[in-house]
């Protein structure tokens, strides 16, 4: 069996696809795996029309091929099947606001290409079918996204833990409070986080409570923080991968959709704060403002456990009980 993986937009070989090419290779006898990833957003025209050709070229020869974007968009290839796995990137979101916000809005043909789509979420089932023209798609309900159900596994929780309480051992034991944003804030803004107050939001929290993030601002705001309150603050790098951290994280503070989607799968309280002004808060702001968050100086008010909202939120946006879709991408193309 040969199945092609692709995708485009910078992501490479994201976490989704590299569980479900683990599995397969576990799992599939004689199975060949080929790869195309394009950065078709790149600034060269010249680069970008040798990755859309590129990628034209590659797709005439493959057979099956599983996507977490729209890397085979606008075009029915005529053999195989082709799998769209629904990560909630932030056009998703720019997509529904826009259907739900502009009067006259048309479906577009960016999913046509796809037999199978693995919705994650009653959230993405309601954006293909509102947004797009999938007239082929069937999509598939009950089964969230690979990672999302990695991050369910008490094992994943735990090694993923470790490594992180290995570089920081100060948050062995403690409940973690992480707040990964995406994008840059807009500086002229009056939400700019030049106005944080790190030292009173750490002296905010008892002992028991250990911050992470990935925000630079935020670091900025810890240099003149004295050394007791590296027991309860750190930051990563670019160098790590946030997404880990959603593997343990008891709160998560956050301005990305997929972030938000990932750990609503753990039943924990997601919050969106204003960071970048991009589409994944623009909709929070407007179907679940009880968990937007303006001031990002405010947000201990919210270390409060799991409420109704939370779970409205979690409702909407995982599937409370999944298959493995590893195994049922595999059963897609063994049929």
């Amino acid at each position: 069996m040969k199945i092609s993986i692709l995708s485009s937009r910078k992501r490479g070989l994201t976490p989704d696809l590299r569980l479900v090419q683990k599995y397969l290779n576990n799992n599939v006898e004689e199975l060949e795996v080929s790869y195309f990833m394009a950065d078709e957003t790149s600034k060269n025209r010249m680069a970008k029309k040798g990755y859309k050709d590129g990628k034209k070229q590659y797709c005439k020869t493959i057979e099956n091929a599983v996507c977490v974007d729209a890397s085979i968009q606008g075009k029915k290839y005529n053999t195989g099947k082709k799998v769209l796995i629904g990560v909630p990137y932030d056009y998703q979101f720019k997509a529904i606001n826009s259907v739900e916000t502009q009067p006259g809005y048309k479906k577009t043909n960016s999913f046509k290409g796809f037999d199978y789509i693995i919705a994650g979420s009653p959230f993405t089932k309601e954006v293909y079918t509102k947004c797009y023209n999938i007239p082929n798609a069937k999509i598939i309900e009950d089964v969230v996204t690979p990672m999302a159900w990695n991050m369910r596994r008490e094992e994943a929780q735990r090694k993923s833990r470790e490594k992180y309480e290995e570089m920081f051992p100060k948050m062995k034991g403690k409940k973690v409070i992480a707040i990964l944003t995406n994008g840059k804030v807009n500086e002229e803004k009056a939400f700019s986080y030049s106005t944080l107050d790190l030292k009173k939001l750490l002296d905010n929290l008892d002992e028991s409570y250990f911050v992470i993030t990935n925000n630079e601002e935020i670091l900025d705001k810890a240099v003149t923080l004295g050394n007791e309150y590296t027991a309860k603050f750190a930051y990563i790098n670019k160098a790590l991968d946030p997404r880990r951290i959603l593997y343990f994280a008891h709160y998560l503070f956050t301005n990305s959709g997929m972030y938000a989607s990932y750990m609503s799968g753990r039943k924990r309280p997601v919050y969106c704060v204003r960071y970048a002004e991009n589409h994944f808060e623009k909709y929070m702001k407007r179907k679940f403002s009880d968990l937007f968050i303006e001031d990002i100086n405010g947000i201990t008010n919210y270390i409060h456990g799991y409420q109704d909202e939370n779970k409205k939120f979690t409702q909407h946006f995982s599937y409370e009980q999944s298959e493995n879709p590893c195994e049922v991408i595999r059963k897609i193309y063994e049929e």
